[in-house]
This record gives C-alpha cells, structure tokens and sequence, in this order.
C-alpha cells in the first residue's frame, strides 16, 4: 500500500497520495516515511497545520529524519520567514550533511535575500555532489542573469542545455532572451522554438495557453515578429522546487 501512495505522489495525485499514506500511518503509527510522505502530501496541497502535524509525529518516531526539516524550511520560506527556514535547513544538514535537498533550498533563501555569492557558493556545493542537479545549475544561472553578469548566465544555461538537462525548457527561454539582447535573433528565435516545442511536450499545449499571455514581449516582438502570441511574460525567476 505504501508504495501505490508514492506512485500517486509521483505522479500529483495528491489527495489520493493523503488517503494512502493516512491508511498506513493508521496501520502502523510508528512508520516515519509514511508520516513523512503523508506531510508532503499535505503540503503539496497547501494544508500548513496538517502537515506540520505530520512532520512533528514524523519526528517523534525518528528524530533523524533531516527531510521533515526540509519542508519546515518549505513552509517558513512560502511564509517568507527566511531566517527561520535557513534555520530548518541548518538543522537538516547538522542530521545529515548531505541532504542536498537542504543545501539547495538554503541557497534559494540566500539568493531571495541579496546574498548572491553565498547562493552561488551553496549551489555549487550542491552540484559538487550532484551534477546533475539541474535546479541549482538553473539557479545558478538566474543569479548571475540577475546580477547582470550575462556571459556567465550564458555559460550555465549551455550547460544545462548541452550537458545537464536538454530538455530543461527554460533555460532556453532565458538564454534566448540573452540572445535578443546580444542581437543574435537567430538563436534567440532556435532557443525559443526549443522552448515551445519542450514546454508543449510536458503540457499538451502552446506556452501562451499555458502562461496566459496574450501578447509577446516587447523584445520578441522587435526581433521575431513572427512569435507574437507565442511567448511568456515573466521574470528570471529562481527554481525553487
């Protein structure tokens, strides 16, 4: 039963992950990954008090279990409590140095409050142990777009795209914009139709439909006339999940 309750997490079936799990935890209340799991499921569909109930009777029966910290971190970040989450995430490492998944969600926080070298260095770190950890080498990427250091944001978003992840669809999309900028609309125009070939991939549909975009960014609009309609009106955003 455990398992079909991870296969519906997998997949974002979330209420159907929560039956599950609240199945097993009634079976055996000492089974910490099901009241772990049974917190994420919860947490995916934004139920706070539930799952931070979970969590601490996660931890009642393994006071180790460094993830529950993880998404201690989840809910304090979502509430913008930074310094409470790095807390989290501190504890989560001081458990487990190896918790990646810590690691890198302190590094989104660093990064959220302007201390972009100690994200830099944090994410790197991450990617030491991980290469393919493609959110970091994205987030990486955000944070020296950001900062204005464009020949660096370029360098990791080819990374991604030629090394870590092809078909991590925005990477595209930011390095097309850094090719608009440079005047090069004929890699702007490839990376893009990357992007919407990808992103209908995941979704089953076009990226105006999916972002809710009526118009195309003024910059694409100048360069690629023909995408009009076709392109998403967003910040470089940092991957935070």
């Amino acid at each position: 039963m455990f398992n079909l309750g991870v296969g519906y997490l997998d997949m974002g079936l979330y209420e159907d992950a929560e039956n599950i799990f609240g199945k097993v935890t009634a079976i055996n209340p000492s089974y910490d990954n099901a009241h772990y799991n049974l917190a994420v499921s919860l947490h995916k569909q934004g139920k706070v008090d539930e799952t931070i109930k979970e969590l601490n009777k996660t931890l009642e029966v393994n006071p180790k279990y460094s993830d529950a910290y993880v998404v201690f971190g989840l809910i304090s970040l979502t509430e913008k409590k930074f310094e409470e989450a790095i807390a989290h995430y501190n504890k989560a490492m001081e458990i487990n140095p190896d918790n990646l998944d810590a690691r890198y969600q302190r590094a989104i926080v660093f990064a959220l409050q302007k201390r972009y070298d100690e994200a830099l260095t944090e994410n790197m770190a991450v990617l030491e142990k991980n290469p393919k950890y493609t959110n970091a080498a994205y987030n990486i990427g955000i944070i020296y777009h950001r900062t204005d250091r464009l020949d660096k944001a370029m360098e990791w978003y080819d990374k991604i795209t030629k090394k870590i992840d092809p078909l991590y669809e925005d990477a595209y999309y930011n390095r097309a914009q850094l090719y608009t900028m440079k005047g090069d609309h004929s890699k702007a125009y490839s990376d893009y139709i990357s992007y919407s070939y990808i992103t209908k991939w995941r979704t089953g549909k076009d990226p105006a439909v999916v972002y809710k975009q009526d118009e195309i960014k003024e910059m694409f609009l100048q360069s690629v006339p023909t995408l009009k309609g076709q392109t998403k009106d967003q910040e470089i955003e940092l991957r935070t999940n």
